[in-house]
This record gives structure tokens, C-alpha cells and sequence, in this order.
């Protein structure tokens, strides 16, 4: 249910960058998902506002990806690597996050940022 708004905001970005009627809908979107993930730590901070965060993160980071594909315009071989390459960083996230209790916020730090250290290697 939370991913609910972020499909709507990528499908009227996708509309928007379809039509061609905003040529700077991608940089538009660009500064919409930095605004929405910068609330979403925010809202996180809350017990009360931790819905908000979330549904603010999932429409940051799905609209950030959803710009950076359609401001590139891949070609779908180029596409499926990358949708491969996602999926497989999703799996490997999930796995990872399986491994670790929600509540063991130390260790789940240092998996994050293994994953990013990983990234850069």
C-alpha cells in the first residue's frame, strides 16, 4: 500500500516525459525526489510521522530511477542489463537483510555501507 503514491508519481512523470509538453520534466523530477527523500529521513524520525517517511522515500528513490532511465533513453539490450544489474542488488539486499535483526541498528549500518563499499570496488 505504501508504494501506491510512488507509482502514481512515476506514471504521471512517464506521461509527462512521453507527451513531450515539459521539456525539463527530468530535471523537474530530479528535484522532486531530492525533496522527498530529504522528508523522508524526516518523517522517519517519528513513530508518529514513519508512514509518511516511508511513502516519501518510496517516491524519491522509484522517481529518481524512473528520471535517470528516462533522461538516458537506454536501449532495451542496455535496459535489460540494467534492470538485471537492479534486480540483482535487490536480491542481494534482501538476502543481506535477512541475515540481521531489525533491531541491531549497528549492524545494520555496517551492512549498508559495506554494500556501498562494495559499489565503488
Amino acid at each position: 500500500m505504501y508504494g501506491v503514491p510512488a507509482l502514481g508519481f512515476v506514471g504521471g512523470y512517464g506521461t509527462l516525459a512521453v507527451s513531450g509538453a515539459y521539456p525539463d520534466i527530468h530535471q523537474m523530477t530530479y528535484l522532486a525526489a531530492l525533496l522527498c527523500c530529504v522528508d523522508a529521513l524526516t518523517g522517519l524520525s517519528s513513530q508518529t510521522t514513519c508512514r509518511l517517511g516511508n511513502s516519501l522515500g518510496m517516491i524519491g528513490v522509484s522517481s529518481g530511477l524512473a528520471a535517470t532511465v528516462g533522461i538516458l533513453a537506454p536501449t532495451p539490450e542496455s535496459f535489460a542489463q540494467m534492470a538485471a544489474c537492479v534486480g540483482a542488488g535487490g536480491l542481494l539486499g534482501v538476502v543481506a537483510g535477512k541475515k540481521v535483526e531489525v533491531t541491531d541498528l549497528p549492524q545494520i549500518m555496517a551492512l549498508f555501507h559495506s554494500l556501498v563499499g562494495m559499489q565503488q570496488w
